[in-house]
């Protein structure tokens, strides 16, 4: 079955995506109005633009935590596409079958790209629980242009049919291919990290934390916005922020819900924080948003990596949401997305 958009997702995107823009244009005043209440939380505030997306769009992924079902993944996907219309179409995409790994991969090719270009093996966001490669094409387009870089989007197994660890092993999977087919990807001698975003980034930021059972480590780490502790209660964030922007509190213990339906117990592979640091985590990049209930998950991550002195930036762009990559509509969105960009280009020396 092929993982990139199908025809019902371009047409989506063709069809909504102009109107959704030529909506998000409209005077503020006029936005703020159908996007209710914005309150200032710890000095922030999102956008009437981005403020409407949240209204629209919450209760989408609320429903889809709660209670996945093939009609509310397909709905995020679709809503995915609309989201990211502005990914640039000049990037070339082929899907890639991980023979052996058993999984299946879509490689976006940066125009001009060489030998010499690097490399970044990619996990899509959705909780572990929904998103895809094809919801995720356009962000993957937009990343592989913006950093200049090839990357491999994986596509692996959702919870809760395929429970913990079952997203991890694709992973680890996943890597152990790349390493063994550089060749097949064209990167040669270049420079291979790893990356995702949301549960992605928490795939990737497990193959640099955690044993690798002989592989060796990726080059660098780029995480935007990961779930990095399944124990929600430790971080004032989660309530915070835990209301109307996009990913709110009871999305957040559904997660943990899906992926530890025993009880978290602080040796899932999701969970990240208080780990030790192995000596020989690469350059990483952490990027959070300020208004996300996994805001403090990702800081606190941050900080012990620093602690334990591992080459760490840590970036926060204030007034945007959880999955914002994923909303390039928005200006402030995409700015933050551009800012993460370039820091993956500048890590992988592209």
């Amino acid at each position: 079955m092929p993982v990139g958009p199908d025809k019902a997702q371009r047409a989506t995107t063709n069809l909504a995506g102009p109107l959704v823009e030529a909506f998000l244009r409209l005077p503020s005043p006029v936005l703020g109005a159908l996007a209710g209440p914005r309150p200032c939380i710890d000095g922030q505030r999102v956008s009437a633009a981005l403020g409407f997306i949240c209204r629209a769009s919450t209760p989408i992924v609320d429903a889809a935590l709660a209670k996945p079902s093939t009609f509310r993944r397909r709905s995020i996907e679709l809503f995915a596409g609309t989201m990211t219309r502005v990914a640039p179409a000049e990037v070339r995409a082929d899907e890639i079958d991980l023979v052996g790994a058993d999984l299946k991969a879509m490689l976006y090719t940066p125009p001009h790209a060489d030998g010499d270009t690097p490399l970044l093996v990619y996990f899509h966001g959705g909780a572990y629980i929904f998103g895809s490669v094809a919801a995720h094409d356009g962000t993957c387009r937009y990343l592989a242009l913006r950093a200049n870089v090839k990357l491999l989007s994986i596509e692996y197994p959702l919870a809760p049919e395929h429970p913990a660890p079952a997203a991890h092993d694709a992973a680890v999977a996943a890597w152990g291919w790349t390493l063994a087919n550089r060749a097949q990807l064209g990167v040669g001698d270049a420079q291979i990290g790893v990356g995702g975003d949301s549960a992605g980034g928490s795939l990737a930021l497990s193959l640099v934390l955690r044993d690798l059972a002989g592989l060796a480590r990726p080059t660098c780490c780029f995480a935007l916005y990961p779930v990095a502790d399944l124990r929600v209660d430790e971080y004032p964030s989660t309530r915070s922020f835990g209301k109307r922007l996009l990913l709110t509190e009871a999305g957040v213990r559904h997660i943990a819900r899906h992926n530890a339906p025993g009880g978290v117990t602080g040796d899932e592979p999701h969970v990240l924080v208080d780990l030790p640091i192995p000596p020989d985590v690469p350059p990483t990049y952490l990027g959070v948003a300020g208004m996300d209930p996994l805001r403090g998950q990702g800081e606190r991550l941050g900080e012990q990596l620093r602690e334990a002195g591992a080459t760490v930036h840590l970036e926060r762009f204030d007034n945007v949401v959880h999955g914002f990559a994923t909303m390039l509509v928005v200006d402030e969105c995409k700015r933050a997305t551009d800012a993460a960009a370039r820091s993956l280009r500048a890590m992988l020396g592209a």
